[in-house]
C-alpha cells in the first residue's frame, strides 16, 4: 500500500512539473503587446508611419538588386545581382535577404528622428535600432526594436516595439528566381521562354527578359498584386551565359 501511495505521488509531482513547465515556456515564447498611452498615441503613429514607409523604400531596393543592400559582390554595373554565371548558382539565401532588409532598415530609421518639430512639448531620446525581418507567404514582417524614451513634464513613457507588416509577395518572386536559376543549370544554361510565362501565369506575375550585354540577361519579376511605393512591385536579377 505505502509502494502505491508514493508512486501516486511520484505521478502527481512529474504532471505539476510538466504543467509548470508548459506554462514557463509558453510565457517566454509571448512577447507582450505594448499599451500606448493616449497621451504619446501621436509619436506612436508618426513613428509606426515612418517606419512602414522605410519598410517599402527597403523592399523596393532589395527587388531592384536581387536580393541585395550592399553591392553584390557578383553583379551588373548598375548593382542588380547574378543568380547564375555559366553554369554556376550564386542567388543569395532568403535568410541572407531578410538579413539585407534588416541591414536597410537598422541604417535608414535614424532619419525618423530628424525632424520632431511638431512634438515640441516633448522631450524624446531615441535608442538605437535593431530589426529582424522576416519574409513570408503575402507579406514581408518587420519586427523593430526602437526605443523611445519619451518625457513630458515630470512624466515619462516608454515605447520600444514596432511591428510592420507590409503586403509583398517578395517570397513567392524569390522563389520564382531561383526554380528559373536552377531550371537553367539542369538545362546547360537553355532559356525556355514560354514555359517561364507560363509558370509566372501561374502565379500571376509578369516577366520581362532584356539583353544587358552579349552576355548577359536581366530579368525582372513584376507583381502587379501588390504597390510598393506606389508602383507594381518588381524584383531584377541576371544570369550570365557562354557564348
Amino acid at each position: 500500500m505505502k509502494r502505491g501511495q508514493i508512486s501516486i505521488f511520484i505521478i502527481i509531482a512529474i504532471f505539476l512539473v510538466a504543467i509548470i513547465a508548459a506554462v514557463l515556456i509558453l510565457r517566454g515564447n509571448t512577447v507582450p503587446k505594448e499599451t500606448i498611452s493616449p497621451e504619446i498615441q501621436p509619436i506612436y503613429s508618426y513613428y509606426e508611419s515612418c517606419i512602414k514607409d522605410t519598410g517599402e523604400r527597403a523592399i523596393y531596393a532589395i527587388g531592384w538588386s536581387g536580393g541585395y543592400y550592399s553591392f553584390p559582390n557578383y553583379s551588373t554595373e548598375n548593382a542588380i545581382a547574378y543568380y547564375y554565371i555559366k553554369g554556376k548558382n550564386y542567388a543569395p539565401t532568403k535568410k541572407f535577404i531578410e538579413s539585407e532588409l534588416s541591414r536597410y532598415m537598422d541604417s535608414m530609421l535614424i532619419y525618423c528622428s530628424n525632424d520632431l518639430s511638431q512634438f515640441q512639448d516633448f522631450t524624446i531620446k531615441v535608442g538605437e535600432t535593431k530589426t529582424t525581418t522576416d519574409i513570408e507567404q503575402g507579406k514581408v514582417v518587420f519586427n523593430v526594436n526602437y526605443p523611445l524614451d519619451i518625457s513630458k513634464g515630470k512624466v515619462n513613457y516608454f515605447i520600444k516595439n514596432f511591428n510592420i507588416n507590409i503586403n509583398a509577395r517578395l517570397g513567392e518572386i524569390y522563389d520564382f528566381s531561383v526554380n528559373i536559376t536552377n531550371k537553367q543549370i539542369n538545362d546547360s544554361g537553355k532559356v525556355c521562354i514560354n514555359c517561364i510565362n507560363d509558370q509566372a501565369n501561374k502565379r500571376d506575375f509578369y516577366v520581362e527578359l532584356n539583353d544587358y550585354d552579349n552576355e548577359t540577361s536581366i530579368f525582372t519579376i513584376v507583381d502587379k498584386q501588390y504597390k510598393i511605393m506606389g508602383n507594381d512591385f518588381r524584383f531584377n536579377f541576371a544570369n550570365k551565359y557562354e557564348v
